[in-house]
C-alpha cells in the first residue's frame, strides 16, 4: 500500500522564514554542491507553503535563482574596501609563496558587519517568524541578528568547519577566534 506523507509535512500555518547564506564562495546561481543544496532547501520550504526571503553574499543570476526557489533573494556582496583587503592579502601570500585563498579569514570576518546590517533591515521589512542560517566559518551575523531581534534561530550545520579548515584546507589565521565563534554560533542565542 502506497501512502502519501505530504500531509505530515504541510504546515498548519505558513511561516515567514529569513534564510541566510553567509558563505562568499557559494554563488546561489552556481552548480557546486553548496549552491545546489541551498537552492533545494529554500525550494523545499517554499513548496511547503512558507514564504522565504534569502540573503546571500553572492548571486550572479538573481532573477533565475528567484524563479528556481520561489522566493526573494537579496545579495549582500563583499564591500569594495573589504575586497581590496582580500586582494592585498592574496598578493602578499603569493609573494611569501603561500597558497592564497580567494577570501581570507579577515575578509570573511569583516563581512559580518555588512551582513548583519542587511539581515537586520530584512527583519524589519519582512518580519520573519524565525531565522534559518546555513552555518559558515566566521559567520556571526545571523546569530547577532537573532539576538537583537529576539527571533528563534535554526542553524544548519553540514560540517565542523574549524576542524575541516585546519585539517584539510591549509589552516587559518586565528584558529582560537574561529573556534570561539563556532562555539557561540553552535550554542545559539542565549537570553
Amino acid at each position: 500500500m502506497q501512502r502519501n506523507y505530504s500531509d505530515c509535512f504541510s504546515p498548519k500555518e505558513a511561516m515567514k522564514i529569513l534564510y541566510l547564506c553567509f558563505d562568499p564562495s557559494i554563488d546561489l546561481a552556481g552548480e557546486t554542491g553548496g549552491s545546489v543544496h541551498v537552492r533545494a532547501m529554500i525550494r523545499a520550504l517554499t513548496e511547503l507553503g512558507h514564504q522565504v526571503m534569502t540573503i546571500c553574499t553572492c548571486v550572479s543570476r538573481q532573477q533565475w535563482v528567484e524563479s528556481q526557489v520561489g522566493g526573494r533573494v537579496t545579495s549582500c556582496a563583499i564591500s569594495g574596501w573589504n575586497d581590496s583587503l582580500g586582494s592585498a592579502n592574496r598578493r602578499a601570500n603569493r609573494f611569501l609563496q603561500r597558497q592564497p585563498r580567494h577570501y581570507t579569514d579577515a575578509v570573511r570576518f569583516l563581512l559580518n558587519a555588512r551582513f548583519f546590517r542587511t539581515a537586520a533591515a530584512a527583519v524589519r521589512r519582512f518580519a520573519p517568524d524565525f531565522i534559518y542560517e546555513r552555518y559558515n566559518l566566521w559567520g556571526l551575523a545571523g546569530l547577532c541578528a537573532t539576538k537583537c531581534c529576539r527571533l528563534p534561530f535554526v542553524l544548519e550545520v553540514n560540517a565542523p568547519l574549524v576542524y575541516e579548515q585546519q585539517r584539510y584546507r591549509g589552516g587559518m589565521t586565528c584558529r582560537w577566534l574561529a573556534g570561539r565563534i563556532e562555539g557561540l554560533v553552535w550554542r545559539g542565542p542565549i537570553s
